[in-house]
């Protein structure tokens, strides 16, 4: 072999071993650079250490005192920033809290973290296992309440929606049949401003009912045209209303209504006292 050759061979070693021990050199200082910062115990002032967690705000919570939000996170003020575990804390609050629907649990600067809330709305009240449950937008049972009397008091009746499984803070609250009458239900009294709906009975899955005021059942019969149905509810029941000095006691039958015609010759009201003396 050549000089010149061998002299190649001898720098492209010596280049070969200068990298690995610059690596090798790297890498240690990078461990013990972690290992010294994972190392590191909150101070009686967290602000002191520029490696402590230095506040944690939360936003977005109004069924739960913050400080229950931030100790149920497991994360604390002055602890060290490299045990900061953000998806655990997430999932943690979002299986403790019923309220919460979504929680995302964020580190807006270096020692710093921000749990903010999405929480659920209630959508109404269901009985089930010797309790009303509040059904949240989300179907989740979000609270357990005593059976005090005959309806849920200030929320929509739910009647007749069946449990999904177990009753538990947190878990599904109905099952999918009930939960689809409900939306269907709820997103049309929305759409068309149907106020004074309390409730809607699905005891009789092919006679829905509507609560009206406490005063007036409107049949809807099968889910199969349940938002068409209360579309001409909301038309027809000002004039029910007018035609009878302003308040109306009895059924209203909207169940053999189509809105395929124009005709309102098959929606029928009947009053309270022809229903007790036909």
């Amino acid at each position: 072999m050549s000089e010149v050759k061998k002299r190649k061979k001898r720098n492209r070693f010596r280049v070969v071993v200068t990298l690995f021990f610059i690596i090798l050199a790297l890498s240690a200082a990078l461990a013990g650079a972690l290992l010294y910062l994972r190392s590191q115990k909150p101070t009686a002032d967290p602000k002191k250490s520029r490696f402590s967690l230095q506040s944690i705000t939360v936003t977005g919570n109004n069924h739960y005192d913050d400080e229950a939000i931030i100790a149920e996170s497991g994360l604390s003020v002055g602890q060290n920033i490299l045990s900061v575990n953000k998806a655990a804390a997430a999932k943690k609050l979002a299986d403790s809290f019923a309220y919460i629907d979504t929680v995302k649990v964020t580190a807006p600067t270096f020692n710093t973290v921000s749990i903010d809330i999405t929480e659920a709305a209630p959508c109404g009240a269901m009985y089930a296992d010797g309790h009303w449950l509040v059904v949240g937008n989300n179907n989740k049972i979000l609270e357990l309440l005593p059976v005090t009397g005959d309806t849920p008091g200030r929320y929509f009746y739910l009647r007749g929606a069946t449990a999904a499984g177990e009753v538990k803070l947190g878990a599904a609250a109905m099952d999918d049949r009930s939960l689809r009458i409900t939306k269907t239900v709820k997103t049309a009294i929305d759409t068309y401003k149907a106020e004074g709906i309390l409730g809607v009975d699905m005891r009789d899955r092919n006679n829905i009912a509507l609560n009206w005021k406490n005063t007036l059942t409107v049949t809807l019969g099968n889910e199969s045209n349940l938002d068409a149905e209360i579309a001409m509810l909301v038309k027809v029941l000002p004039q029910i209303l007018e035609r009878n000095g302003g308040s109306v006691a009895g059924r209203l039958d909207l169940s053999s209504y189509s809105d395929d015609t124009e005709s309102n010759d098959r929606i029928v009201y009947t009053p309270q006292d022809v229903l007790e003396n036909p």
